[in-house]
């Protein structure tokens, strides 16, 4: 009757954790999962995890100094009525960095954002891995908010990789990527599909350089790229993005 609770206590102790098939519905007091450095956790298949209706939290959170961590499998979505303002997939940076995780060959859907990466001044959140997730009927597909004065090299989001995920968007869909910053993010065949009218498909920010997209369809309707040394070559671009130092063109 208590499943937050229990699989709290496992993600305590880290290391092997199996959730077996089977739906869980979490309770009022469910305030998010934090996971330890070298936990693998793995959800199956058929595994179904829903938080409470108007739950406002995240329900995986990778905070300071969480490494070589391996998330897989299951579903998260939300319990009626949908509000969606809960954060699928939190990466929290700090002093100490997150970095060298996985995620993958998860379901999330009826999040406000399905993967939120969020940091200040002196965080990092660098070379993590994102594989087959799937995003459906949410508000922001993937973000990143970085708050404070960013030192290049030193904090911020760099070498993080968005490989074969799909999104399915709705009418209340406003961003697939919001805010793409930093340094050598990389995207590949990450699709975005049925954006309404009135939303963005990606955009990259100023303060980004390197960032690769590759295959998907990101760079739909009111794209924006303000970034330095972008590589693009997708269904919607037939020649590497013009301020890349390359000077190539695909013909």
């Amino acid at each position: 009757d208590t499943p937050d609770k229990v699989i709290k206590d496992a993600l305590d102790r880290g290391g092997e954790i199996y959730i077996a098939g089977g739906s869980y519905v979490l309770t009022n007091n469910f305030s998010g999962f934090d996971i330890k450095s070298d936990t693998h956790l793995k959800l199956a298949k058929d595994a179904y995890i829903a938080v409470p209706s108007g739950y406002s939290g995240y329900v995986f959170r990778l905070t300071n100094g969480i490494a070589h961590c391996v998330i897989e499998g299951g579903n998260l979505f939300e319990a009626s009525p949908i509000k969606r303002n809960w954060v699928g997939i939190l990466m929290q940076g700090g002093a100490n960095g997150v970095f060298f995780n996985t995620v993958e060959n998860m379901v999330i859907a009826n999040p406000g954002i399905v993967i939120d990466f969020t940091a200040s001044s002196g965080q990092w959140i660098n070379a993590n891995t994102f594989v087959n997730v799937v995003g459906q009927t949410f508000v922001t597909g993937i973000e990143f908010n970085f708050k404070g004065t960013h030192t290049d090299g030193t904090d911020g989001f760099s070498g993080n990789v968005f490989r074969d995920l799909q999104f399915q968007a709705d009418n209340m869909t406003k961003y697939g990527v919001k805010d793409i910053m930093h340094r050598d993010n990389a995207f590949y065949n990450v699709y975005f599909w049925d954006l309404p009218s009135d939303a963005i498909s990606s955009n990259i920010s100023e303060s980004s350089s390197n960032t690769i997209i590759i295959g998907g369809r990101m760079t739909d309707q009111s794209f924006e790229d303000k970034g330095a040394n972008t590589i693009i070559v997708d269904a919607l671009h037939n020649n590497l993005s013009t301020n890349t130092t390359t000077g190539l063109s695909i013909m």
